[in-house]
């Protein structure tokens, strides 16, 4: 109930739900009768155009979730402004008061395992959800922080991968064919943070398979 593409909105779904509380109650209705024993989540954001917590999450929190996920930031805010963690205090007290029992997830802006950690312990949040900043980063669990050239590695590794998953001739009957270029919003990801980084990524996005993506690393 967070996602803001717009082809998901126009069906009165993912962050669209944030003005339709009513819809988005009877969902989790439903979504409980249907699930059985199996735990019910929701993720989701502070508001649509603006902070509406005080109204929005009460109305979640009394569908007794297993767990909410909240992403510290309105619909209109997109990832473009810093995540609200000033509002955790608020949004726990909330959560204590309606339904002490549901799991608190916070998300936005968690960059390293340390963040991580540092968040749950400042928010008193039961847990935190990592999203971008995993991109390029699959060390992120571990705390380690990789050289460019691990990061090299990994980005052609990945790019394979792609290849493998995406362009084989099972998925070429199956309809799952994806242009290469989905690929590329890793790239800035693995490529930063070191002299000619820039330079780099410019000639990456120009890269339309694996193969021309080694050859352009081999060559920096």
């Amino acid at each position: 109930m967070g996602c803001p593409d717009r082809a998901v909105e126009k069906q009165g779904a993912g962050a669209a739900l944030n003005n339709n509380p009513t819809l988005a109650k009877e969902i989790i209705t439903a979504t409980h009768k249907g699930a059985g024993n199996l735990p019910v989540s929701v993720k989701t954001r502070i508001g649509y155009s603006k902070n509406e917590i005080k109204s929005w999450l009460p109305c979640l929190l009394e569908e007794n979730l297993a767990c909410l996920t909240i992403h510290l930031r309105t619909r209109k805010e997109m990832s473009d402004a810093p995540a609200r963690w000033n509002l955790a205090p608020e949004i726990l007290k909330l959560r204590n008061k309606i339904s002490p029992e549901t799991i608190l997830i916070g998300n936005g802006d968690i960059n390293s395992l340390d963040e991580a950690k540092l968040r749950v312990k400042e928010s008193g949040f039961d847990g935190v959800m990592v999203g971008r900043g995993i991109f390029g980063n699959p060390w992120f669990f571990s705390g380690k922080v990789p050289s460019p050239a691990e990061k090299f590695k990994a980005l052609k590794e990945h790019a394979e991968l792609f290849e493998k998953m995406y362009k084989s001739d099972k998925n070429k009957k199956d309809g799952k064919l994806k242009n290469f270029d989905i690929m590329k919003k890793h790239f800035k990801a693995y490529v930063s943070g070191f002299d000619g980084a820039k330079d780099l990524r410019i000639k990456l996005m120009a890269a339309k398979n694996a193969a021309e993506v080694k050859r352009i690393i081999a060559s920096f």
